[in-house]
C-alpha cells in the first residue's frame, strides 16, 4: 500500500479501536435479567451473597440477602442492571447503611439530602435501605437519561465530578466484579 493510502485508512482504524475498547471494557446490559424469571433472580441473590460476604458485618442478621432483593427490585423498575448499583453501593459506603460522607451524603447510596425535596419525598429516611436505594436509583436513572445513556457522564453527575472519570472508572471496575 502506499503512503496515501494508509493515511486514508487512519480515521477507520482509530473507529475500529474505539469499537473494541467499547465492546470488550464497558460492561455490558445484561440479557439475563429478566422479572417475571425467579430462577435467575434466585441465581444473582446467590451469587452475589457470596460475593458481599466480606461485608456480613453491615448486614442485619450478617444476611445480605434483604438488601441484595432490595437492589434487584429497585433496579428492575429503574431499568438499571442490578450490578451497578452494587458497584455503586461499593464505591460510595462500602455497604455500610449508616455512611455519612464529609460533604453530607447518607447512606448507601451516599445521597444528598437536598434531593429529598426536589425528588418530592421530603420524609424519606436515607438511613433506611429500601428508601435511599429507590431515591439513588431514581437520581442515577435521571443522570442516565440526561446523558442519553452515557453511563461514565451519568456515573460522574451522580458523585458531582463531571468531566473526571477517576470516580466512573471505580464504578465500572466493581461493576464488572459484580457482573453476572
Amino acid at each position: 500500500m502506499t503512503t496515501a493510502q494508509l493515511n486514508l485508512l487512519k480515521p477507520v482504524r482509530k473507529v475500529l479501536l474505539f469499537w473494541l475498547v467499547f465492546v470488550f471494557l464497558t460492561p455490558s446490559l445484561p440479557a439475563a435479567h429478566a422479572a417475571d424469571d425467579p430462577y435467575i433472580k434466585t441465581v444473582w441473590l446467590t451469587l452475589q451473597a457470596g460475593r458481599l460476604s466480606p461485608y456480613k458485618r453491615f448486614f442485619k442478621n450478617e444476611d445480605p440477602l434483604p438488601l441484595l432483593n432490595i437492589v434487584w427490585d429497585t433496579a428492575e423498575e429503574h431499568h438499571l442492571p442490578p450490578e451497578l448499583i452494587l458497584a455503586v453501593i461499593h464505591v460510595e459506603s462500602h455497604f455500610d447503611r449508616f455512611a455519612v460522607s464529609r460533604v453530607g451524603a447518607i447512606g448507601l447510596m451516599q445521597v444528598m439530602p437536598f434531593w429529598l425535596p426536589v425528588l418530592e419525598q421530603p420524609e424519606a429516611n436515607l438511613l433506611v435501605d429500601k428508601e435511599n436505594i429507590e431515591l439513588g436509583c431514581t437520581i442515577l436513572r435521571r443522570y442516565l437519561d440526561r446523558e442519553s445513556g452515557n453511563f461514565d457522564r451519568a456515573l460522574q453527575r451522580y458523585n458531582g465530578s463531571l468531566g473526571e472519570s477517576t470516580y466512573s472508572d471505580k464504578v465500572k471496575i466493581w461493576w464488572d466484579y459484580y457482573y453476572f
